[in-house]
Formats: C-alpha cells, sequence, structure tokens
C-alpha cells in the first residue's frame, strides 16, 4: 500500500521540506494537498501536486491515507479531527495543539475512530540529540546531575508579522522550539518524571509573544535541567552541556561541529576529549536511531535521520509496526507546557508529576 500523502497547509515547512520526503523514501509518496490560499493552490499543482481549496473535497480524495496538518497551531485540533473522522491516518506539526486537554481530546477520537495520530517531532533524530544519548549512555562522565540544553540564534526581527508572532494562533519561541527541547528531554527517560517546573520568558522584539525562553526542571531523581531559548544572541551556549560526578561533555551546535569531553577517570570517543593538554578527535558515532532497532555507525556533521520518522509510518500503514511518535509521549509533552506557561504567567514554580 505504501504512504500515500496528502498535506493541509502549503506553506515553507510543508513545501520546503515535507514534500521532498518522497524523494529520499520510495514508501512515501505525496499525492494530494489542500491550502485555503489560491497562491498555495496554484503553487502545489505547478509542482505536480492534486491541489484542492476545499476541505471537503480533499478529505474524499480516496487515495490519501494519511495527512500531514502543517497549519497554524490553534487549527492543528479542529482539522486533525476532521482527517480522522474521514477515516483517514493523521500526523499534526509541533506543537501538537495549544493544551494538554485539546490533546487528550483528540487523542479520544483516534481511540473512537481506529485512526493513527501522531505529531512530527523530527528532532530525535537530530545528530547533536542522538550524540548527546550515545555519550550519556556510555558513562564517561559518571551519573549526571545537570543537562542543559540551548537554542540560541541570532535572527534579528525582519518582515510583517507572521502568524507566529500572534498569541492566538500558538506564536511565539517556546511554542515553536521549546516543545522540541521538552521532547527531547523527555525522551532521555520516560520513566523519570518532572516534579518541578520554571519558565521565565521575555519579549523583546516580538512585543505580543515571547523571542526568549529559560525553563528550569527538577526530576525525580534529582536530576537538573535548564533550558534556553533566545533570538537574539551572537555567541550561544553549547547545544548541550552535561554533567556528571566524575565529569563533563558538551555538544557544540546542531551539526556536532566540534565538543569537549572532560572526564576523570573515563576515555571518551565520540567528541573531543583533552587529553594532556591537546583535544584528540574521535568520529560521531550514533546509534539507537530507531526505537528497538539499534545502529552503530559514523557519521558526517549535519546527518540528522528525520526521514526515520516517515519510514515509521510507512512500516505503520503497510505492516501494522509500532508507532516511535506516540499519543501518549505527546500528551506527557503537552502536560509539561501547560505547566511551564503557568509558571510564566504566575512568576512562580510548578509542582507536577509529569
Amino acid at each position: 500500500m505504501s504512504l500515500k500523502l496528502g498535506i493541509i497547509g502549503y506553506g515553507n515547512m510543508a513545501s520546503g521540506w515535507h514534500a521532498k520526503i518522497p524523494t529520499q523514501l520510495p514508501e512515501v509518496d505525496l499525492v494530494a494537498v489542500h491550502d485555503i490560499d489560491p497562491e498555495r493552490v496554484a503553487a502545489a499543482r505547478a509542482d505536480g501536486y492534486r491541489a484542492y481549496d476545499s476541505l471537503g473535497d480533499f478529505l474524499k480524495d480516496e487515495e490519501v491515507n494519511f495527512v500531514l496538518v502543517a497549519t497554524p497551531n490553534d487549527f492543528h485540533k479542529p482539522l486533525a479531527i476532521a482527517v480522522m473522522e474521514a477515516g483517514k491516518n493523521v500526523m499534526v506539526e509541533k506543537p501538537a495543539t495549544l493544551s494538554a486537554r485539546d490533546w487528550e481530546e483528540m487523542m479520544a477520537v483516534s481511540s473512537r475512530t481506529g485512526r493513527v495520530l501522531t505529531v512530527h517531532h523530527n528532532r530525535r533524530w537530530d545528530l547533536d540529540y542522538l550524540s548527546m544519548k550515545l555519550n550519556l549512555s556510555k558513562g564517561y562522565i559518571g551519573k549526571p546531575y545537570a543537562i542543559t540544553s540551548a537554542h540560541q540564534q541570532w535572527r534579528p526581527v525582519k518582515g510583517p508579522q507572521k502568524w507566529r508572532d500572534i498569541p492566538e494562533h500558538g506564536g511565539g519561541f517556546f511554542y515553536d522550539w521549546g516543545v522540541h527541547l521538552c521532547d527531547q528531554i523527555l525522551m532521555l527517560d520516560p520513566e523519570n518524571k518532572v516534579k518541578s517546573v520554571y519558565l521565565q520568558t521575555k519579549s523583546i522584539h516580538r512585543p505580543l509573544v515571547d523571542d526568549f525562553a529559560k525553563l528550569q526542571l527538577t526530576m525525580a531523581d534529582g536530576l537538573l535541567i535548564e533550558v534556553y531559548l533566545s533570538t537574539y544572541v551572537q555567541k550561544p551556549l553549547p547545544r548541550w552541556t552535561v554533567y556528571g560526578d566524575m565529569g563533563t561533555f558538551d555538544v557544540k551546535d546542531f551539526g556536532c561541529h566540534g565538543g569537549t569531553v572532560k572526564s576523570i577517570a573515563y576515555e571518551a570517543c565520540g567528541m573531543q576529549m583533552e587529553k594532556e593538554g591537546e583535544p584528540v578527535e574521535f568520529p560521531i558515532e550514533v546509534a539507537q536511531v530507531r526505537d528497538g532497532i539499534t545502529r552503530d555507525d559514523e557519521r558526517e556533521a549535519g546527518g540528522a535521520a528525520w526521514v526515520e520518522l516517515y519510514r515509521n509510518l510507512a512500516d505503520v500503514v503497510d505492516n501494522g509496526a509500532e508507532l516511535i511518535v506516540k499519543p501518549e509521549q505527546v500528551l506527557r509533552t503537552m502536560k509539561l507546557l501547560d505547566a511551564a506557561f503557568q509558571s510564566a504567567r504566575t512568576g512562580e514554580v510548578v509542582h507536577t508529576d509529569i
């Protein structure tokens, strides 16, 4: 059968990324697009796809068996529900929706209709994240007691206001990128619950939404997590810094262009280790690319395996495989976001059991 993909919302993410998946995976075929913007409908047709300006007509397309919803965040819930009610599987762009309660309603429709519901959490396959997980699992720095995750960029305000600058659409940098980093943190150890949440945000150049965020989490085992997000930083923090009782390591950026391990008792492979004052380079070793399948290989910088998410969806459709990005995992992330925004509104620590 393979995955016959339909896309709702033919904007930059859909046309610039998702539409290119079929060129990398033969088991995925993009066949139809729906958008309410006539120019985007025309663009989809020019790209060779069946394009609909009517949602009803799009949902009647019998060839489509999986739909990606790539619209502003506040439309995810009603559109995903409509897709599942029409008998089709659905993946929404992140964040899944605007609250955990909304996601629970979407999960209920998925259960009732028997349709697959998931989220495009492609950052689980980022090279920096996989490398950090690998080095953490090797025990090179002993038991970790603190982890810092940072995504800081220099992106001054340009152009007119877009939907991500509007609160009602679920705009803001924390919704846009915080959801990725929170999902990564929670997937490090799914059994390690979040016990406290403290979020501080600032609106520096975007007056209605946040463009700076600092999130602090305390986990059940005592692990301390800090997440930094900013759009106006010339010299960003390392993408990851992990502190252990026997040493520390960092990952410089998304492409793993450098990184250092300083260890009291262990030699490290996978990044750079300072040894007698001289940095020693090692290849980046990536393991556990997909749940249940272990791969050990060396990759060039920038080799993130994002297509693995789509490969899993095709396997789900064709063979009934286990879904990797599970609704229950997404619900946990949404509960964390809810607690974080509550903390930002009140200025207080929120105690949780997430």
